[in-house]
């Protein structure tokens, strides 16, 4: 799930925190319900953040500058594959 905007970024951290401090988190880890998700799923889940109580905007930098004088060239793939 990709977060678009801070309002959605905000919201899914008052999920996650919900899920920790009411704790969910520990239980779910411990009863082995993890087990039953996709593997991609109990990835995701082992690298939640702790989530603090007080969010800041501050903390998220808006642009990430790019390397100066470097640049990639990727080859293009059709996003169709033919058959």
């Amino acid at each position: 799930m990709a977060v678009h905007d801070l309002s959605h970024l905000r919201l899914v951290g008052r999920v996650v925190r919900l899920y920790q401090r009411l704790g969910l988190q520990g239980l779910v880890r411990g009863s082995g319900v993890l087990k039953l998700l996709p593997k991609r799923l109990r990835e995701l889940e082992a690298f939640t953040p702790d989530i603090q109580p007080k969010f800041s905007a501050e903390l998220i930098a808006p642009v990430t500058p790019a390397a100066a004088g470097r640049s990639i060239a990727l080859p293009c793939s059709p996003a169709v594959p033919r058959t």
